[in-house]
């Protein structure tokens, strides 16, 4: 590619200077014109772009051949047919090429996805070529898209794609498997290979920049000089006219005007020297709110704030001086004070024998607000990107990484990841299988979700939940995988620590063998588990549940209100948890004695508690053997009457005073002592527990019971 003019050897690399057309003495033109049409190369050959296989490199040679004759027609102004005529030479030789690189594939690699893929590319090719081709688009702008993408396209599928077939189709036709082959092929291409690839790459790019450029400064620079000749032909033709018959001037100066003042953009002048307005379209004029009279005389700093004034002096001395100027948008000041921002042309004209600049406005206001929000999303988006902590990463179909943020970065402790592969930065057993997680990521079509254990830089192994996403350009083609790999061995252990919890829990509520209950507040239901319902008779299929209602008819009425109150207290928080003894009523019809205890688990956002839970303890046993233990206390175990202690806790009127004095229990006694005296003799023949004497009733006495003493009977009667 010649498009840059170089000095001797000795300079090569300390300067060079871009050829402009511009730069061309007007004398010489013509001879340059015919010189860049024979020199332009969009797409320049050389040895990095064979494959080995000789035929598909002939057949590389013509398409890069065409591409260039192209762009050639192109610069040396061939018409709109000659220009599609050499297009579909392209397009139909490189239909040619296809099916014969297709065919040396398939021989070696037939069946294979690789392969599949391959020859989906080149459909992918036809369609956007044709889609680029159809429409009604100017002829410019069709080719500098055409050019554009075959330059990149073209030099992509072959540095990357056919080279590395290639070298995996001479693999396989030296012994080996297609797997194999494709592993060679993909450590060929890796390292300084690759690097150089991109290098390639990047010039080429570069090289169709600057020959887009280059065509663009001719095409340009061509079509300005045919219009300021036109224009000098008809302006020379008014003055000629002057004094004459005007009426057919006048006329066309009339339209002319019209014209002018109806495009739809601000035309102003302003003159170079003095930089004060000498000419307005009414368009401008209706632009900013001013009327004509008004802006002419003004100046740029009238019209603009006086932030960008310093802008706008550096174009004007650029634009004296013949320095290349390109679109200034900057914010225009209305009559009434409001801004708005314009793009603004300048090109220097000669009006009336002096030097004006000539700035045409075009309101982009809401383009510039489209464009800043753009920006600003862009701007948040990447720094969302940059700070989440979560890995981000983005890999080409080859296991290349393309992008990555800074955690991804830290995690794998490489300051340099794009470029590399995954070999290059876990081990291979890791490397492999996250290799087989991409394909199947990309082939699936949809995001898949994995865990993996992976070793942190640090060498702390992490638990990472990975979304991988394939990836696809505008035209459908897959370009690699997305994926987002977020840190989950907290919530590992976290898991981990509660299921142990609950398995302990468990084990003790086994252990009391007891049942647990939980209150619905806001739906009213009462849900409690298989033991809850054994302990009262029934079925133990599964969780059961009874509305609140039906809960409170199986406590004991005697039982309830207490249980209520406490519930209540729980409730409103005056309680921490609650614990009441409570009989229910079993399925059968009996009562189970129950120890309920219940705490609140969850409350809403005001507070109110919604969950409360619990666990019930049968403790029907308990309460009998405790009544049993409370008898033996307090009775005699042998005639079952009550004892001291039970005299001890009677209350002191649980007897009424006698109306008259009492005798028979004396008799009781001696008759009840004597009898117990027959019964024990042997036992008691010392006489331990024998009667000594009779207590007889005083006048004093004012209590009436019966109690005992071992096997002997007390008796006290009351006397007024």
């Amino acid at each position: 590619m010649v498009n840059q003019l170089q000095f001797d050897e000795d300079d090569k690399g300390k300067s060079e200077k871009k050829l402009r057309y511009s730069d061309i003495p007007r004398a010489g033109r013509q001879y340059t014109q015919f010189a860049v049409s024979i020199m332009v190369e969009i797409f320049p050959w050389n040895l990095h772009l064979e494959t080995g296989i000789a035929l598909i490199d002939d057949q590389h040679r013509r398409l890069v051949g065409l591409l260039n004759r192209l762009a050639q027609q192109y610069v040396q102004g061939s018409s709109e047919s000659e220009v599609h005529d050499i297009l579909t030479e392209l397009t139909d030789y490189a239909d040619v090429h296809f099916c014969t690189e297709e065919g040396i594939w398939q021989s070696a690699l037939a069946g294979d996805a690789w392969l599949a893929n391959h020859i989906q590319s080149h459909q992918n090719f036809f369609t956007h070529v044709v889609a680029l081709r159809s429409g009604s688009r100017l002829l410019q702008e069709v080719l500098d898209d055409l050019f554009s993408y075959l330059t990149q396209w073209l030099a992509y599928h072959i540095l990357e794609n056919d080279k590395r077939m290639a070298i995996a189709v001479r693999g396989i036709r030296e012994g080996m498997e297609i797997e194999e082959a494709r592993q060679q092929a993909d450590e060929q291409m890796r390292g300084a290979t690759a690097v150089l690839i991109q290098s390639v790459l990047a010039m080429y790019q570069t090289v169709c920049a600057q020959a887009l450029e280059l065509m663009h400064e001719k095409i340009a620079r061509q079509s300005a000089e045919d219009a300021l000749q036109n224009s000098k032909e008809r302006w020379q033709f008014l003055l000629d006219g002057v004094g004459q018959d005007t009426h057919p001037e006048a006329s066309l100066a009339q339209f002319l005007r019209t014209v002018i003042d109806n495009a739809p953009a601000g035309l102003i002048a302003a003159d170079a020297a003095t930089r004060r307005f000498v000419f307005a379209n009414q368009w401008f004029c209706r632009m900013l709110g001013y009327g004509l009279d008004e802006l002419l005389g003004m100046r740029p700093e009238d019209i603009h704030p006086s932030e960008v004034l310093p802008r706008v002096d550096a174009e004007f001395r650029r634009i004296q001086t013949g320095e290349k100027i390109n679109t200034l948008a900057i914010p225009v000041r209305r009559k009434d004070g409001s801004l708005f921002m314009a793009d603004i042309e300048r090109v220097p004209v000669a009006l009336s024998g002096q030097t004006s600049i000539l700035a045409i406005f075009t309101d982009v206001t809401e383009r510039h607000r489209a464009e800043q929000a753009l920006k600003s999303s862009e701007s948040h988006l990447r720094t969302l990107v940059n700070t989440i902590p979560d890995l981000i990463w983005l890999k080409d179909v080859r296991g290349v990484y393309q992008s990555c943020n800074p955690a991804f970065e830290r995690f794998v402790g490489a300051a340099i990841v794009i470029g590399k592969t995954d070999y290059d930065l876990v081990p291979q057993a890791l490397a492999d299988s996250l290799r087989e997680q991409d394909r199947a990521a990309m082939a699936a079509e949809h995001p898949m979700v994995s865990e993996e254990w992976v070793a942190h830089s640090s060498g702390q192994r992490v638990l990472l939940e990975t979304t991988k996403v394939p990836m696809h350009d505008p035209n459908g083609q897959l370009l690699g995988v997305l994926g987002i790999a977020h840190n989950i061995t907290g919530r590992w252990d976290a898991a981990n620590a509660l299921e142990a919890e609950r398995l302990r829990l468990q084990n003790a509520i086994d252990a009391a063998q007891a049942g647990t209950w939980e209150w619905d507040i806001p739906s009213g239901s009462v849900r409690y588990n298989e033991r809850s319902a054994a302990i009262l008779g029934y079925a133990a299929d599964g969780v059961q549940q009874r509305t609140y209602d039906q809960y409170l008819d199986l406590i004991h009425p005697e039982d309830l209100p207490h249980e209520q109150d406490l519930m209540t207290s729980l409730i409103r928080g005056e309680l921490p948890r609650v614990e009441v003894e409570m009989r229910m009523r079993h399925q059968d019809g009996h009562w189970v004695w129950c120890r309920s205890l219940g705490r609140v688990m969850q409350r809403n956002a005001l507070g109110d508690p919604e969950l409360v839970a619990g666990i019930s303890i049968d403790i029907t046993e308990q309460k009998s053997h405790h009544a049993q233990i409370e008898f033996v206390t307090h009775h005699d175990a042998l005639t079952g009457l009550p004892n001291r202690k039970m005299a001890n806790l009677m209350p002191s009127n649980c007897c009424a005073r006698p109306t008259k004095p009492c005798t028979w229990p004396n008799r009781l006694a001696k008759t009840a002592t004597t009898s117990l005296i027959r019964s024990r003799t042997k036992a008691h023949a010392n006489g331990s527990c024998a009667l000594k004497k009779f207590v007889r009733p005083s006048a004093k006495m004012n209590l009436c019971f019966i109690t005992t003493l071992g096997s002997c009977i007390f008796f006290f009667s009351s006397h007024d």
